[in-house]
């Protein structure tokens, strides 16, 4: 697999399991957490790449600050929907609305 489509792979992973890196309290090692239902071919995968994986974690981290909101119940229906016919996800439809607003503030 070469490394863009590696990197994008690990990327679905971490937004899909809430992926983040730690520090076994036990061996001292550094390890990947894991915190939400992985399948078994991502406990694979992550283990047969754990080295390379990490890295990545830590520079998605380290570039993104997680943020929590809460939307009237209409507001969140229309933004679904528009990103629905859009064919994305409704989180990254919202980051693409707030970009476009950062663009549209600086000029």
């Amino acid at each position: 697999m070469d490394e863009d489509r590696f990197k994008k792979v690990v990327i679905n992973l971490t937004e899909r399991l809430d992926l983040d890196v730690g520090i076994n309290p036990e061996t001292k090692e550094e390890g990947i957490n894991i915190k939400n239902i992985p399948t078994s071919f991502d406990v694979e995968f992550i283990q047969e790449h754990k080295s390379k994986i990490i890295p990545i974690i830590k520079e998605l981290k380290s570039k993104h600050v997680q943020l929590n909101i809460s939307l009237e119940e209409e507001l969140y229906k229309g933004l679904l929907e528009k990103s629905e016919i859009r064919g994305e996800k409704i989180e990254d439809y919202i980051v693409e609305i707030l970009k476009n607003e950062m663009l549209y503030v600086e000029h």
